[in-house]
């Protein structure tokens, strides 16, 4: 974890595989190096680390939630909404599964279902900033400009240097006719890896 902490996902890929040589049976070791591997863009790398995990431990919630976000980027919609629904059977609470669901769900243009997935998140964790910012952006997409905004400006409070909450931001602004304080949010668009 302190590796990781300090950006050195390679050294703490290594060192994880060397916790696992060791003791093998640890799930929480391949969840570790399923994190770093992801980290590194291994996405192949920590589905398999994850499904190890999972293995060892079939109510390891943790691995189900990382397993459910590297299954949203690889586009496998209807898994990765499968098993966010498993972390959270598993762990009702848990407000990074029903992102990954809420997540998913928008994807899949599932917008009043992806509201109430990212409404859980916050109930659960009122300060996740990602979960304000996801909702915002549902929100904007179902055409509730006033609430979107709120959503968003909240999740700025949180994560003020959030771009992608900024970018969205920016979005709901020009759509609502705000356009000088649009703009500069709409700026921060090249920050978000998405352009």
């Amino acid at each position: 974890n302190v590796l990781q902490r300090q950006g050195r996902h390679g050294d703490a890929v290594q060192a994880y595989e060397t916790a696992i040589r060791i003791s093998p049976a640890v799930s929480a070791a391949h969840l570790q190096s399923g994190n770093a591997r992801r980290a590194l863009g291994d996405i192949e790398g920590a589905v398999a680390a994850y499904r190890r995990a999972l293995n060892m431990n079939g109510d390891f919630a943790p691995a189900w939630c990382n397993l459910s976000a590297v299954c949203y980027q690889q586009g496998l919609l209807e898994t990765a909404i499968i098993c966010a629904r498993q972390a959270i059977a598993l762990a009702p609470g848990y407000a990074d599964a029903f992102c990954n669901l809420g997540n998913a769900l928008l994807a899949l243009g599932a917008f009043r279902d992806a509201e109430a997935a990212y409404r859980a998140a916050i109930a659960s964790a009122p300060n996740l900033a990602a979960a304000h910012a996801n909702l915002g952006a549902a929100l904007r997409d179902m055409g509730r400009l006033a609430e979107a905004e709120h959503a968003l400006r909240t999740a700025l409070e949180l994560a003020p240097q959030s771009a992608p909450a900024h970018f969205n931001l920016g979005l709901v602004l020009l759509s609502a006719g705000k356009w000088e304080e649009g703009w500069p949010e709409h700026e921060w668009r090249w920050h978000t890896g998405a352009m």
